[in-house]
């Protein structure tokens, strides 16, 4: 199927309190629900999410990354450095860290943003979309990806998936 055809002929249905979505088609109803990235390991590497490829079902891997202004990036930083030092905060290694992070920032070393990740799955079967969604998370485990239900913004994260639709997206982390 072309998603040109697929969208026109479905409605996504989600109920205020479910993180399963409900897809109506002309002929059948089917059903999604998806997981979320909400923390990372502290280092990341290419193929860390290889893992998902071993999955014995289909899903719908998406991800996007938008980023902040260098003014909007340093004034978080400075921000967050603020906050801790006014809180008498004893993680003095945090501070440190952020001090780096802004000379970095400054320096054009990095960039800063926020990530949206998420994995969808579907199946004609409620508890089997279900069933999956917790095969995924323990996946994303293994991967060294904290993965959370999206519970009351399952319909955002359903049009996330779309190109152009970033902010849609249900909690950039």
């Amino acid at each position: 199927d072309r998603i040109r055809e697929y969208i026109m002929d479905n409605r996504p249905v989600s109920s205020l309190w479910g993180d399963v979505v409900q897809i109506r088609t002309v002929d059948h109803n089917f059903y999604t629900t998806g997981i979320e990235f909400r923390e990372y390991e502290e280092d990341t590497e290419p193929g860390q999410l290889n893992m998902l490829k071993e999955a014995d079902f289909e899903y719908l891997l998406t991800q996007s990354f938008s980023c902040l202004s260098e003014s909007s990036a340093k004034t978080f930083l400075t921000h967050q450095e603020k906050s801790l030092q006014e809180t008498r905060d004893r993680a003095q290694s945090q501070l440190a860290q952020l001090g780096t992070a802004l000379d970095m920032l400054t320096s054009r070393e990095f960039v800063m943003g926020y990530h949206h990740g998420t994995v969808h799955v579907w199946d004609n079967d409620q508890n089997a979309v279900q069933r999956k969604a917790r095969r995924v998370k323990v996946m994303l485990t293994g991967c060294g990806v904290v993965g959370g239900t999206i519970s009351l913004a399952s319909e955002a994260a359903y049009y996330a998936r779309l190109p152009g639709n970033q902010k849609w997206a249900p909690r950039p982390v």
